[in-house]
C-alpha cells in the first residue's frame, strides 16, 4: 500500500469517524452534560475569547457566524436530550443558548448594517 493511499484511507476514516460523532451529537446520544459543557460552552469560549483580541470586522463576522452555528446546532441537540430525568437543567440549558442565539442574532444584524444604524 502505498503512502497516499494510506493517507487518503486515514481521510476517510476520519470523515466517517467525525459524521458519526456530528450524529450523535445531533440526536442526543451524547447526553445533556457533554452537549451543553463540552460541544456548546467550551467552543463559546473560545469563540468569545477570539472576539475579544479581533478588530477586523471580516474577523468578527466570521466568528459571528461561527458562534450561530455553534449555538443552532447546540440548540437541536439539546432538546434531543431532554427527558423527564433532565427537564429543569434541560430546559435551563435551552434557556440559555436560546439567549445566546439571539444575541448573536442582533450582533450580526447590527455588524452587517452597522453603517446604516449610524447613519440614522
Amino acid at each position: 500500500m502505498s503512502l497516499f493511499n494510506k493517507i487518503k484511507s486515514a481521510y476517510n476514516k476520519n470523515q466517517a469517524m467525525q459524521e458519526e460523532g456530528k450524529q450523535q451529537l445531533l440526536k442526543g446520544d451524547l447526553g445533556l452534560k457533554k452537549t451543553f459543557w463540552g460541544y456548546w460552552f467550551l467552543i463559546m469560549l473560545v469563540i468569545n475569547v477570539l472576539l475579544f483580541f479581533t478588530e477586523r470586522r471580516f474577523h468578527i463576522l466570521f466568528l459571528n457566524a461561527a458562534s450561530l452555528y455553534v449555538g443552532i446546532t447546540a440548540l437541536i441537540a439539546i432538546k434531543n436530550t431532554l427527558n423527564s430525568t433532565n427537564k429543569f437543567w434541560g430546559i435551563t440549558a435551552l434557556v440559555i443558548v436560546s439567549l445566546s442565539v439571539i444575541v448573536d442574532v442582533l450582533a450580526f444584524i447590527g455588524i452587517v448594517f452597522e453603517q446604516y444604524i449610524d447613519a440614522l
